[in-house]
């Protein structure tokens, strides 16, 4: 079975989907779960449009649906009768639906949510004995009991991070430590923007990857915006961090992004030394990670609503700039590790960033 986002012209089918398992649920003793109507369009349009639904397919059909959403959910800040067993960054399974015409939906969903890299958290009925079933089949334990937001009781539940899908110690570590930084002002404004800043071979790519990987945030690399031919005068390039067309970052990412107006941006691909043909869409996403280095250029500060340096010991980044371009190595030694650390030096970057971080 295959997992893909689900698409506005898949709203038909889900409502489909949805009136079944609502029909199913009251002939198996489980009538008030779902009142009518519920999931409405209304709301599964949001979760489409917020990239957090889901839908599974079948030799091309769609035989189920379910909602992903990394994050906190505000109805699990209280649990009775019991407790969650650890308090660290999660996901939430949320309307999981099968068409009911195969079966392993259940078990498509639960395994490609394990592995995103956090663990679960899900609810249910008192009387959806099925769907306690299919929890506690995959490992899911009871850990007491929630309330949603009209007062019924819910059952709750948690599933570890599988081993198997645990990050390197290094990038865990860090994506923790991002992740209890922006905690506090998820809600508040959307989208937030993260700024990855730091060291080349310091690990910037590698924790954007995980973050959006785990929580479905966007990311824009600072990669896409290094000047063009024309722009590479003597004086340009003389000034710290000048290799960037922060200007143009500025313009077609950041402040459409603060502004909460959507729109394209144009990447220009130091390869071929032109644009790509294709501009690339901003991110739709709660939060977005804006990864590379000269992020945090003075002119660009204060569009962020967290500043993250990710540093790495000097021998070290040569041994990986080595493994990963042994042919650009000199390059790196010789021209861009020095216009680097100027950059750093002069603006005295880490101490700007609310996080300094040893990255992998």
């Amino acid at each position: 079975m295959n997992v893909r986002h689900a698409e506005p012209t898949d709203l038909p089918a889900l409502l489909a989907i949805f009136d079944r398992a609502r029909a199913f649920m009251a002939a198996n003793g489980n009538p008030t779960q779902w009142p009518p109507s519920y999931p409405d369009a209304e709301l599964m349009s949001e979760q489409i449009e917020q990239n957090v639904c889901y839908v599974i397919e079948h030799n091309d059909q769609i035989e189920g649906t379910f909602c992903y959403i990394p994050g906190e959910e505000p109805t699990y800040a209280k649990i009775e009768d019991g407790a969650w067993p650890e308090d660290c960054p999660y996901a939430t399974i949320h309307r999981l639906a099968s068409a009911g015409r195969v079966s392993g939906v259940a078990d498509a969903c639960f395994d490609w949510c394990l592995s995103r890299g956090l663990p679960l958290r899900a609810d249910t009925h008192d009387d959806n004995r099925i769907m306690q079933h299919l929890l506690e089949r995959r490992g899911f334990s009871r850990c007491g009991r929630i309330f949603t937001d009209n007062g019924t009781p819910r059952i709750a539940y948690y599933h570890p991070l599988p081993a198997s899908c645990t990050a390197n110690p290094v990038t865990e570590r860090n994506a923790r430590a991002v992740y209890q930084a922006i905690r506090p002002l998820l809600g508040t404004r959307s989208p937030l923007l993260i700024a990855l800043d730091g060291r080349c071979a310091a690990g910037k790519t590698t924790l954007a990857a995980a973050l959006s990987e785990r929580y479905g945030w966007g990311v824009v690399h600072l990669d896409d915006f290094f000047l063009r031919p024309d722009q590479r005068t003597a004086e340009r390039l003389a000034e710290p961090g000048g290799n960037l067309d922060r200007e143009r970052f500025a313009e077609e990412v950041l402040r459409p992004l603060r502004e909460n107006r959507g729109g394209t941006y144009r990447v220009f691909d130091c390869r071929t030394m032109d644009f790509d043909p294709e501009p690339r869409p901003l991110p739709k996403t709660p939060v977005a990670l804006l990864e590379g280095s000269y992020a945090c250029h003075p002119d660009l500060q204060g569009f962020y609503d967290l500043r993250v340096f990710l540093t790495v010991d000097p021998q070290e980044q040569l041994r990986r700039l080595a493994q990963r371009s042994p042919d650009k190595l000199k390059d790196f030694r010789e021209r861009w590790i020095p216009m680097e650390e100027r950059y750093i030096d002069f603006f005295s970057v880490p101490a700007h960033c609310t996080l300094t971080l040893a990255g992998e």
